[in-house]
């Protein structure tokens, strides 16, 4: 019996990251001092009252990623006033938008492709037009540093959050006041009106 010996080279090939479009929402119903309720004027406007959303928006079989997101080009306001972005959206500098000082939004992904939005403060909406929703849209870009990127989107769905009139009674009680009232008695008959059948004294 003879034997023989195969030298096999396996040489790996990489995969590149993929990327998924996703649609998802957050409302603002569940913001503190919001009303929960299933109203929206438009057709979606209200599916959920969580202000945190999370969910997969990139994979790779073989690598670690590096996932960053871009700020959505639609200008936005919280309270009449212009939100500004900062940060990346990876896990160790999320991209935040604030009015001035104030966080009104946050968003992030990790290594593993995980996608974290959270929003902290009610954005403008369409004036007169109830509850209604504002739409933003993220770019995402996947990377395993071998492959070429993969990119995609996350679509946000801002759903509002408005007052509700209900029928209140208020029950008032006013303090008793002290008054003088003068009476004057008019007995010489100089209010007579009209005929004699028709007169009208004070006596």
């Amino acid at each position: 019996t003879e034997t023989a010996s195969v030298s096999v080279t396996v040489n790996p090939i990489n995969d590149a990251p993929a990327v998924t479009n996703v649609i998802t929402a957050v409302s603002e119903e569940g913001l503190t001092g919001g009303i929960q309720d299933t109203t929206g004027n438009v057709a979606g406007a209200d599916t959920t009252n969580a202000v945190s959303v999370s969910g997969s928006i990139a994979t790779d079989p073989d690598s670690t990623l590096t996932v960053t997101l871009t700020a959505p080009s639609v200008p936005l306001t919280s309270g009449g006033v212009a939100i500004a972005w900062s940060g990346t959206g990876t896990a160790a500098s999320p991209l935040i938008g604030s009015a001035g000082s104030v966080e009104v939004l946050r968003a992030s992904v990790n290594s593993s492709g995980t996608y974290t939005i959270t929003l902290s403060q009610p954005v403008d909406h369409a004036a007169g037009n109830g509850e209604n929703v504002r739409t933003l849209t993220f770019g995402v870009s996947a990377s395993d540093g071998v492959a070429a990127s993969a990119t995609g989107t996350i679509t946000l769905n801002i759903e509002d959050d408005s007052p509700t009139a209900v029928a209140s009674t208020k029950t008032v009680t006013l303090p008793s006041v002290n008054t003088n009232i003068e009476l004057i008695l008019d007995v010489s008959g100089s209010m007579e009106i009209g005929r004699a059948s028709c007169r009208e004294r004070v006596s």
